[in-house]
């Protein structure tokens, strides 16, 4: 079969098992989804976080979007979100997404008066979640199990914030999808499917939310990936020169000597690009493409406590009341990096396996190693969820016991937090320890067992060798 072939019968596999989930599950899914865009309208769910009491906090992140867009048809840049001409009364956040993003996916809503473009976008991101559900049923045959794995892949509350707020970590919820079900179909032998579905959540991230940057090594590791990854990263770096050297994609550039004076000068990066340390004013530095890549490094030490934020080192800090060295809480990341390493002493057949549960660690590594987490942001682990469920079912992993507990600390995650239960704690200490604890505890769970699976993994194979080494003499 030719490539185009290939596309068309995997879209009617795709379709094919889409209509096999059981009517119940559907409108299941259906039913909670319309549940939810009714309560980010009327508030009902307000009282489960702690930003529901502040009207200007729905849509906040959800404007800067579409404004990016109609910035840079004003010819400013897409970055000066609070710049040019007025768009809508109410406080919004800083855009920081990849710049195409606001040329290929903001355009569309930008034609939108700004309250009908929220809607629309909150259909929008339902929809993409739908369709990720979708992707993680298909990687299973039995019509119960896709129906199980729809439901717990496109339901939670974090996502539900993520709709009051209007975030595109919507996409980034597709994004992982992609990426865990293209590793467990490379696994099942299904290479196209899987090659596809791999190569589109890397681009996703890569040109929305470049959460995968890091990931990278890893994919380059596996064989499987390997050739996909390079392509992924030559043709985002290509797109990503054009947004930085075209005057009509980047209005406002500092040049290339001005990007590279800032590469040589990390610390005023640090000092003098960070919108929070700068009160919400924009140096010129800010308003060039480059923030997108600059602001990462803008705002990787930065430490400030607010309720909103359920960051592993903001949780420690608060509770004890001291200020723990940022370096202490970038063990995780390192760690995740250091085990990248490890896939080289896993066998062939276990190593795709092995690379999807270190895609775990780093996917919860962003709320054990960075400082400013919002609640919304718990929403890209929902495929994990969906995962979780698989691992059991195809019974991947060495014993049942890890994936059951997965599934139990994802289904803590997927609830509301605890904050509804600070109007009967006095302390405020016990109150952000209770609140905070339903969602960081299970992450660090799932990321001390997902550690331990990829070490039991590598003493397992390192024992296979050396037997068949001893065998050999």
């Amino acid at each position: 079969m030719n490539i185009y072939e290939k596309f068309e019968f995997s879209l009617n596999s795709f379709i094919t098992s889409f209509q096999k989930i059981p009517l119940f599950w559907l409108l299941l899914v259906v039913f909670c989804n319309i549940g939810m865009l009714i309560c980010v309208h009327t508030g009902w769910l307000n009282s489960f976080f702690a930003g529901g009491n502040l009207d200007f906090v729905n849509g906040i992140d959800f404007y800067c979007s579409p404004k990016a867009y109609l910035n840079l048809l004003d010819g400013i840049s897409m970055y000066d979100t609070w710049g040019g001409k007025p768009y809508i009364n109410q406080t919004y956040t800083w855009y920081l997404s990849h710049p195409a993003y606001a040329v290929f996916v903001s355009s569309w809503f930008s034609a939108f008066k700004p309250a009908t473009a929220f809607c629309i976008w909150n259909f929008a991101a339902i929809l993409i979640v739908f369709i990720s559900g979708l992707i993680m049923s298909s990687c299973v045959e039995k019509p119960q199990h896709k129906g199980v794995i729809l439901c717990i892949s496109t339901i939670s509350f974090p996502f539900f914030l993520t709709l009051y707020t209007g975030n595109s970590h919507s996409v980034i919820v597709l994004s992982f999808t992609c990426i865990l079900s293209g590793m467990l179909k490379l696994q099942q032998a299904n290479r196209f499917n899987g090659h596809l579905l791999v190569l589109l959540g890397l681009l996703i991230s890569l040109f929305s939310k470049p959460v995968v940057l890091l990931m990278l090594p890893m994919f380059l590791i596996v064989k499987e990936t390997r050739k996909l990854t390079v392509f992924s990263i030559v043709f985002y770096v290509l797109v990503s020169i054009l947004f930085i050297i075209l005057p009509i994609l980047n209005p406002e550039s500092i040049g290339l000597k001005g990007i590279l004076k800032l590469i040589g000068n990390f610390n005023y990066v640090k000092q003098h690009m960070n919108v929070y340390a700068n009160n919400y004013i924009l140096t010129p530095e800010m308003k060039c493409n480059s923030i997108h890549w600059f602001n990462l490094i803008a705002q990787a030490e930065y430490y400030f406590s607010h309720i909103d934020i359920f960051s592993l080192a903001v949780f420690i800090n608060d509770a004890t009341g001291k200020i723990y060295p940022p370096l202490l809480f970038k063990l995780p990341l390192y760690t995740s990096l250091l085990a990248t390493s490890l896939l080289f002493l896993i066998g062939k057949s276990d190593r795709i396996i092995a690379a999807i549960i270190l895609f775990v660690m780093f996917a919860c590594t962003y709320y054990l190693s960075y400082n400013t987490v919002w609640e919304y942001q718990y929403s890209a682990i929902m495929p994990l969820f969906g995962l979780f469920a698989i691992l059991k079912i195809k019974k991947f992993l060495v014993g049942n016991i890890s994936a059951s507990f997965f599934i139990l600390s994802c289904i803590l995650i997927s609830l509301p937090s605890l904050y509804i239960t600070s109007k009967y704690i006095q302390n405020y200490t016990l109150q952000i320890i209770v609140m905070r604890s339903t969602r960081l505890v299970p992450v660090a769970a799932i990321y001390i067992t997902s550690a331990l699976l990829i070490l039991r993994m590598v003493i397992r194979h390192t024992r296979i060798k050396f037997d068949q080494g001893s065998l050999v003499h």
